[in-house]
């Protein structure tokens, strides 16, 4: 009867440590994070091969306005520096577009 006994509590207290693992916060919750690390994660493309700034030579980020693409300054509100970004596109458009 003892042997039968323990093997119900060792059960229960397996069944109770998976329970707690999968317990943690509802989707909803977890989507809500994803959301705000989102919202502060820099979105922006930086990184070694982006422009210098030419009036600060400080770093640029890209920024679309509605009628054209440039990378602005990181320093925006005291330094109003940008360049002009060049025309993406596929190298299969860019092929066709200098036939």
């Amino acid at each position: 009867m003892l042997p039968v006994i323990g093997a119900v509590v060792a059960g229960f207290l397996i069944l109770r440590k998976v329970l707690a693992e999968f317990g943690g916060p509802s989707r909803k919750e977890q989507y809500r994070q994803l959301e705000e690390e989102f919202k502060k994660a820099d979105n922006k493309i930086t990184g070694p091969n982006t422009p210098r700034c030419p009036l600060c030579g400080g770093d640029t980020e890209r920024f679309q306005y509605p009628h054209l693409r440039v990378w602005r300054c990181v320093n925006y509100p005291t330094c109003r520096g940008f360049v002009k970004a060049t025309k993406g596109g596929t190298r299969y458009g860019r092929k066709w577009h200098n036939r």
